[in-house]
C-alpha cells in the first residue's frame, strides 16, 4: 500500500513533459484556480508553518526556511495538478504543460527572449538608478587620499557590494544572507511560478479577455496576497492608520509591478525571464531621488541623472510598443 503514491506522483510528473490539449476553461474555471493556488499560498504559510515558528521575526533564518518549505509545496502541487484541471487529452498534438507554464521554451523560440528579454527590458528601467552607482563609485575613488590604493573597479565594487562596519556576529550575517535569498532568489523563482505561470495561461484560455486586460487582473491575485501582512503589523502593535497606509501602497505597488510582469509573461511565454527581472527589480529596490538633495555629493550631477532617469523611462515605454524592439516579443 505504501508503494501507491509513488507510481501516481511519477505518473503526474510525467505528464508535464506530454502534449496537452488545453480546454476552453469558463471563467470561474480559470477563477476557482486561480484563486485556489492565491489561497493555498498564503495559507500554507499559517498550516504548513508551525505556530513556533511562525512567532519568529519574518526575517529570522528559520522562519524564511519554513516559509520557503509551505510555498515550495504550493507551487509543486499547482503545477501538478494543471494537466488535470486544464487538459483534456495529454495524447493530442499541443505544447506540453512545462511549455504552457513558461518552465520550457516552446519550439521556435529565440534563447534572448526566453532567458534574458524583460530582464534587458527593466535594467532599462533603472537607467537612472545605474548611472548612480557608477557615480557614486567614481566619487568613491576620486575622495581616497592615496589614489592607487583603491582603484574606480574597486571602488564600484565597494558600492556594490558593501563591507559592514565592524565585524558582525556570525549569526547576523547568516539572518542577512537569507534576507537577501529570499529577495533575489527565492521570492521571484515561487510567487513567478504561482501568480504567473499557474494563473495567466487559464485566463488567457477562458478567450474571454484581452491579453492586456489579463495582465492587468491576474496581478490583483498578487496584490491581495501581500495583504495578509497587515495582520502581522497589528499583531506587532502598529497603529491601525499606519498599517492601512501601508497596505494600500503595498497593494497598488505589487499590482503594478505584477501587470508588467504578467505583460512580459505575456509576450515571452517564458517564466525563467520574469524570474530574472523580479531578481533584478527586487535587488534594485525602488529608485532613489537622494541626489536632488543639495546636500548630496551627487547633487553637481543632478541634471545628468535626471536626464538618465527619463532617458531609461523613455526607452523602457519604447520597449512596450516599437515593433522592432527585442525586449518583449510581439506574441
Amino acid at each position: 500500500m505504501s508503494a501507491t503514491p509513488t507510481p501516481l506522483l511519477a505518473f503526474q510528473v510525467e505528464t508535464l513533459f506530454q502534449s496537452c490539449h488545453h480546454i476552453q476553461p469558463s471563467f470561474w474555471h480559470a477563477f476557482c484556480y486561480g484563486f485556489g493556488v492565491a489561497a493555498a499560498f498564503v495559507g500554507s504559510l499559517y498550516i504548513l508553518v508551525p505556530s513556533r515558528i511562525r512567532r519568529l521575526d519574518r526575517d529570522d533564518p528559520l522562519h524564511i526556511q519554513w516559509r520557503t518549505f509551505a510555498t515550495s509545496v504550493v507551487c509543486l502541487v499547482s503545477i501538478l495538478v494543471y494537466p488535470w484541471s486544464f487538459c483534456a487529452d495529454s495524447s493530442s498534438e499541443g505544447e506540453s504543460v512545462l511549455v504552457r507554464l513558461g518552465l520550457w521554451p516552446s519550439q521556435g523560440t529565440g534563447l534572448w527572449h526566453f532567458f534574458l528579454g524583460p530582464l534587458a527590458h527593466s535594467v532599462l528601467l533603472y537607467l537612472g538608478p545605474i548611472t548612480m552607482l557608477l557615480l557614486q563609485a567614481k566619487l568613491m575613488a576620486e575622495s581616497t587620499a592615496d589614489p592607487s590604493a583603491m582603484d574606480y573597479w574597486e571602488a564600484l565594487k565597494a558600492v556594490l557590494f558593501p563591507t559592514p562596519l565592524g565585524q558582525p556576529a556570525p549569526e547576523q550575517l547568516e539572518r542577512e544572507r537569507w534576507i537577501k535569498l529570499r529577495a533575489k532568489v527565492i521570492a521571484p523563482i515561487l510567487e513567478e511560478i504561482a501568480f504567473r505561470g499557474c494563473l495567466i495561461p487559464p485566463l488567457l484560455a477562458t478567450g474571454l479577455f484581452h491579453p492586456a486586460a489579463v495582465a492587468w487582473i491576474a496581478p490583483l491575485f498578487f496584490g491581495l496576497a501581500h495583504c495578509h501582512h497587515a495582520a502581522l503589523r497589528l499583531q506587532q502593535g502598529e497603529s491601525l492608520q499606519k498599517t492601512l497606509l501601508s497596505t494600500a501602497f503595498q497593494f497598488l505597488y505589487t499590482t503594478l509591478f505584477g501587470a508588467y510582469v504578467s505583460f512580459a509573461f505575456i509576450r515571452t511565454g517564458s517564466i525563467v525571464a520574469v524570474i530574472l527581472s523580479h531578481s533584478f527589480c527586487n535587488t534594485m529596490g525602488l529608485p532613489s531621488a537622494a541626489f536632488l538633495d543639495r546636500r548630496s555629493s551627487l547633487y553637481k550631477y543632478h541634471i545628468d541623472l535626471v536626464k538618465a532617469y527619463l532617458l531609461g523611462v523613455a526607452i523602457f515605454v519604447w520597449g512596450f510598443f516599437d515593433p522592432l524592439a527585442t525586449f518583449l516579443p510581439r506574441k
